[in-house]
């Protein structure tokens, strides 16, 4: 009986980690499709000139990144910004 237990909580285990890995995996493949939907966009916004378009649908794209280590976070204004936008300067800076 504590054996026939064991095993089907071992096999929920497995199932529910490989759902996750999946869900991972479908996740990542929707942000790089996203991702490149938005370079192909931007691509073709500042092939017009239209720079300050250009700039805005940038500062747009770069919120629709979910990845947290990608992001740092003002506390003061509520907003995010990408942390190779700010490089060295993020380190000194106290609201962020």
């Amino acid at each position: 009986m504590a054996f026939s237990l064991r095993s089907s909580i071992a096999k929920c285990r497995s199932h529910l980690n490989a759902a996750l890995v999946a869900s991972g995996k479908n996740e990542a493949k929707a942000e790089k499709l996203r991702l490149m939907n938005c370079a192909i966009v931007l691509g073709f916004v500042s092939g017009y000139g239209l720079l300050k378009l250009c700039a805005i649908l940038m500062l747009w794209f770069c919120f629709a990144v979910s990845d947290a280590n990608v992001l740092v976070e003002s506390e003061l204004c509520d907003i995010a910004f990408p942390k190779d936008l700010f490089g060295a300067f993020s380190q000194f800076s106290t609201a962020l």
